[in-house]
C-alpha cells in the first residue's frame, strides 16, 4: 500500500505555492525599492559592527597576548608548545570570525526586511497618487494587514471614491 503526499505530512499545494514564490521575478525585482536607500542604511550598519567587532578583537587580542606569553614563562613552555596555543589562538578567532560573517548576513538580510516594510508602503502610495492625477479613480491602495499605514490608505482609497463619484 502505498502513501499519499497527505498522509505522510506533505501538503503538496502549500509546497507548490511556495516553490512558485520563489521562482516569481516579481518577488526577486521587488525586494530592493530604493536600492540606494536600502543597501546604503546596510552598508552603514554593517560599517558601525565591523568597527565595533574589530574593537573588541583588538581588546581581546591585546589582552589574550600577554596572558598567554605569561603562561608560557611561567610554565617553561618550549618552541613547540607556544606554537600549539598560538594556533589553536588563531583557530578560536577563525570561528569568531565565521560567526561575524553569518551576523552580518543576517544583518543584511534584517536590514533589507525593515527597509523593505517601511518603503514599500509609500511605492503603493506614490503608485495611487499617479493613477489619481491620470484620473483613474478605480485605482487602490492594498497594504499588508499589518502595516502601520493601513489607515492612511484607506482613507486614501475613500478619497478616490468620492473624486470618482465627483467625475460622474
Amino acid at each position: 500500500m502505498t502513501q499519499t503526499s497527505t498522509e505522510r505530512g506533505i501538503d503538496v499545494p502549500l509546497l507548490k505555492r511556495l516553490v512558485n514564490r520563489l521562482k516569481s521575478p516579481r518577488r526577486m525585482t521587488n525586494l530592493l525599492l530604493l536600492p540606494r536607500l536600502q543597501l546604503g542604511m546596510s552598508m552603514a550598519i554593517l560599517a558601525i559592527t565591523a568597527t565595533f567587532l574589530i574593537c573588541i578583537a583588538a581588546m581581546f587580542y591585546i589582552g589574550l597576548e600577554p596572558l598567554s606569553e605569561a603562561i608560557m614563562q611561567s610554565t617553561d613552555a618550549d618552541d613547540e608548545m607556544r606554537a600549539l596555543v598560538l594556533d589553536q589562538l588563531w583557530h578560536a578567532a577563525a570561528q569568531c570570525g565565521f560567526l561575524i560573517f553569518i551576523y552580518a548576513l543576517f544583518l543584511l538580510a534584517l536590514t533589507l526586511a525593515i527597509t523593505h516594510r517601511m518603503i514599500g508602503p509609500t511605492i503603493a502610495f506614490k503608485r495611487h497618487v499617479d493613477c489619481l492625477l491620470e484620473e483613474d479613480y478605480t485605482s487602490r491602495v492594498r497594504l499588508r494587514t499589518s502595516d502601520a499605514f493601513q489607515d492612511l490608505a484607506s482613507r486614501l482609497n475613500e478619497l478616490a471614491i468620492k473624486l470618482g463619484e465627483e467625475k460622474k
